[in-house]
């Protein structure tokens, strides 16, 4: 999406010297509890994100979904077991594979090398494990995991031009 479109989509988050809108914040954003805890990536447990009001649904959607894929597989791995069990390996499969590794959601800032608004300053984007998901690597994102987040409306950046496989954004019109 253009600058534009993502102002006419989610409003325009700009404010007076290059800072944010207090007003726009205030009216467009919300916090959003995760459906399972992550840890920051630069240190921390993370239980809340923020979000723009119209991402809130698709995430949690999606990080909902990622949370029952893995359960699923931890299931299958170890049949018929308790909730506490299968939580519990639920997070250490998630740990593993570095899913549970928040990089940020709301952040008012350019595009990395650029001068226009990052998704991440409309509130709608996710940073994913950023340590081995790293901006112009192949990373390692699952692929269920794209497919899981596609399913809800976001754009992953591991297809881009310059890939930023960490990257999920919210641009449905």
């Amino acid at each position: 999406m253009t600058q534009n479109e993502l102002i006419k989509r989610f409003g325009d988050p700009r404010g007076t010297s290059g800072k944010a809108s207090s007003a726009w914040e205030m009216e467009s954003l919300s916090h959003m509890l995760l459906p399972y805890q992550m840890r920051a990536s630069w240190g921390g447990a993370v239980n809340v994100a923020v979000v723009h009001d119209d991402v809130k649904l698709p995430l949690r959607l999606a990080l909902k979904g990622v949370w029952n894929a893995a359960r699923l597989e931890v299931k299958r791995k170890y049949g018929g077991e308790d909730t506490a069990f299968y939580d519990k390996k639920t997070k250490a499969y998630l740990r593993w594979l570095g899913l549970d590794v928040f990089g940020g959601t709301y952040c008012f800032r350019p595009i990395k090398g650029g001068h226009t608004l990052s998704t991440h300053a409309f509130g709608a984007a996710i940073d994913i494990d950023p340590l081995h998901n790293a901006m112009g690597t192949k990373g390692r994102m699952p692929p269920w995991v794209v497919e899981i987040f596609e399913k809800q409306g976001f754009v992953w950046g591991g297809n881009w031009k310059r890939p930023d496989p960490m990257h999920f954004e919210y641009t449905k019109l």
